[in-house]
């Protein structure tokens, strides 16, 4: 998946206000191409770090986080590809391509690391037409 982690610049940056700041409304003056040229100065592969005004002018729809263990920190993962659709289970917190989850939910009615069933709209609708029988 076109998926890039990416770590908070400063320390004085809570996990809560790193959220409040991506999904806040970016300025009208951002600039959307401050990521790409990160990623291209980034040439010795270190982690990405971004500052406050980067987390600002994010689109809050490009990011994703993972809390998978309460204790730590929250990981941030930043999509570099507009145009592939990325869904994160809720339960298991792993990353699919949105079109392969849904469609091994409607075929197997679980997702496919945690096994976790997952209710879908048409449950809903079939329990639903069962009640009004």
């Amino acid at each position: 998946l076109p998926l890039i982690q990416f770590q908070i610049d400063d320390d004085d940056i809570s996990d809560k206000e790193a959220i409040e700041l991506i999904n806040a409304e970016p300025p009208d003056n951002q600039n959307n191409n401050f990521i790409t040229n990160e990623i291209i100065n980034n040439k010795k592969k270190q982690q990405l770090k971004l500052s406050r005004s980067e987390l600002l002018n994010l689109n809050k729809n490009n990011v994703f986080n993972q809390n998978i263990l309460k204790s730590k920190r929250i990981k941030f993962f930043l999509k570099v590809i507009d145009e592939v659709k990325i869904i994160k289970c809720q339960f298991c917190q792993k990353f699919f391509n949105s079109d392969d989850y849904q469609i091994a939910i409607l075929q197997n009615g679980y997702c496919p690391v945690c096994q976790t069933k997952i209710q879908t709209f048409n449950d809903q609708e079939f329990n639903k037409e069962e009640d009004d029988i």
